[in-house]
């Protein structure tokens, strides 16, 4: 079964800035990093999100693709979940009970669940991140215009002054 994430970041940060970014916070909730060529790119793979006790059920790797965009980037978590080897055999071996054989498919179901909540989390942090960075960038460059415009309006700064200052302020 797969699944994917997505986010989309406004930022004119170089994928390796990204990376850098989404690294720490991926290992945070993986149990293994990985770097391998996938379709030709080469791509971050995290084994085994939110690992707990009922992930012994499962097998999940998430790939990390990053997209440049006009304005920034797409962040997109590409999931693949399945059941293990102990899934199977635990499936097995309680099917001739009762009810316990319901146990190692509930665990799996609630499991994809933690898996998609996780991810879903981290991504919205590295987005929430990234807007607060731009708020402040927004922030100190209406300051720096508010200054310039201050100092214009003193007679301070020429007009022309002025204009060359806040092309640059607009541009950054």
């Amino acid at each position: 079964m797969r699944f994917e994430e997505v986010v989309t970041i406004n930022t004119k940060k170089s994928r390796e800035e990204i990376i850098e970014i989404l690294l720490p916070k991926f290992n945070r909730i993986s149990d293994k990093q990985q770097r391998r060529i996938v379709n030709g790119n080469n791509k971050i793979v995290f084994i085994g999100i939110n690992a707990s006790f009922g992930s012994i059920n499962r097998y999940d790797e998430t790939i990390i693709w990053l997209t440049e965009r006009e304005n920034g980037w797409t962040i997109k978590a590409d999931v693949l979940y399945k059941p293990s080897l102990m899934f199977w055999i635990g499936l097995f071996l309680l099917l001739f009970t009762f009810l316990l054989w319901l146990l190692p498919i509930i665990f799996y179901q609630t499991q994809k669940g933690s898996v998609r909540d996780e991810i879903r989390r981290t991504l919205d942090n590295i987005k929430a991140e990234y807007n607060n960075q731009n708020i402040a960038v927004a922030n100190n460059s209406a300051d720096e215009l508010l200054k310039l415009a201050e100092l214009r309006d003193k007679n301070i700064i020429t007009n022309e002054e002025f204009e060359k200052r806040k092309k640059q302020i607009l541009e950054s």
